[in-house]
């Protein structure tokens, strides 16, 4: 296999099961018509790039492009819940490549966490393994059944993976919204910190009962998620374009702010098989009520209630102090940042000034 540029790749074999080589040519058909769907999706910079497909031997390969990442089941793990902004934004990214899959007509088959590619380079999810290219080895296999058994396996035989397979799925009738029910799974899994084995359908509905395992989601985040997992495929969203619609009305983060921010851990393709991840940061249960204060605020606040109480102060000792103080508060905010900013300076020239004007007062007898 040449290629120009000679770029990193995956050399993917397919190994389709038939024995008589008068079905080659059919096959060959087949197996192009597939491989041009994945060269179409390869377009988009969150699908790898089909580079090259063949045939040597009666059997078939792909080359794609090399991912350098590691697999989101490296970070969704059991015990581990994922707090709600980290979900919302790893929702997103998913429904948006997504939405360019179904766009081109395609369905993925078989979303799970280990066909979800956390890329290094930018921190964005890459979708791999379409499980069109399982349905290419299936529709090859059968060309070499009887007639009668071939009509019944291209009917019955599911492609995906359990428990991330919707009902229509594992009958074999996946729809683009059997997409959006295995992408929910994935995020519910993420927020409960449970596998799918441990998240149960409801003995009367088939629904999967999920919500009280994930008490720190909010309702609005919630209701989405069931939505994309409701039993009947006609409750949920009809594609990943109508639920990315539903996304878009939730707070946004990207994946790449919310591991700056310390929810996510930080794992790279070459500590992940050294070393297991550290725990997302979990939310309080209840969270603070209020407008949050950053600590350029707090201290701002800080110094102006010291610069008024200078005034008033009944002694130089105790003056001496507020001016202490308020330094001590201005180192802090260098040392956090590395540069002090204009109202810093401000802040530390009022304190010499201050301190200018008390060296020439006479102090007052104690």
């Amino acid at each position: 296999l040449h290629m120009p540029g000679q770029p990193a790749c995956v050399i993917k074999q397919l190994k389709p099961r038939f024995s008589d080589p008068s079905l080659l040519q059919t096959a060959l058909r087949l197996f192009d018509r597939e491989a041009s769907a994945l060269y179409d999706l390869g377009e988009h910079a969150q699908i790898p790039r089909l580079l090259a497909h063949f045939e040597e031997g009666q059997q078939f390969y792909l080359a794609q492009e090399l991912i350098e990442g590691a697999p989101l089941s490296d970070l969704v793990m059991v015990g581990q819940p994922w707090e709600e902004m980290a979900a919302i934004a790893l929702l997103q990214d998913i429904l948006q490549v997504l939405s360019f899959v179904h766009q081109q007509g395609a369905i993925h088959r078989d979303i799970k966490p280990d066909n979800l590619l956390w890329r290094d380079r930018d921190e964005r999810i890459v979708m791999i393994d379409f499980g069109a290219v399982k349905l290419v080895e299936q529709q090859i296999s059968s060309l070499s059944q009887p007639p009668a058994k071939n009509k019944l396996s291209s009917l019955t035989v599911a492609i995906g993976s359990p428990g991330y397979m919707p009902i229509e799925q594992l009958s074999g009738k996946p729809r683009f919204s059997s997409d959006i029910y295995s992408t929910g799974m994935v995020v519910i899994q993420a927020v409960t910190g449970l596998s799918t084995g441990q998240l149960f359908p409801d003995d009367d509905t088939g629904e999967i009962e999920w919500r009280s395992h994930a008490p720190h989601i909010s309702d609005r985040f919630a209701k989405v998620l069931t939505k994309m997992i409701r039993y009947d495929f006609r409750q949920r969203y009809t594609d990943a374009s109508d639920a990315l619609e539903a996304v878009h009305k939730l707070p946004q983060r990207t994946l790449s702010a919310v591991k700056r921010s310390g929810y996510l851990p930080a794992v790279s393709s070459q500590d992940a098989e050294e070393s297991k991840p550290t725990p997302p940061k979990l939310p309080p249960t209840q969270p603070p009520t209020g407008p949050r204060v950053s600590i350029r605020e707090r201290l701002l606040s800080f110094g102006s209630a010291g610069k008024a109480l200078l005034p008033v102060m009944p002694s130089a000792t105790a003056k001496i102090v507020v001016i202490t103080l308020l330094g001590l508060g201005s180192s802090f905010f260098a040392m956090q940042w590395g540069t002090r900013s204009n109202w810093e300076d401000a802040l530390l020239q009022q304190s010499k000034r201050t301190e200018k004007d008390m060296a020439s007062t006479p102090s007052e007898p104690s």
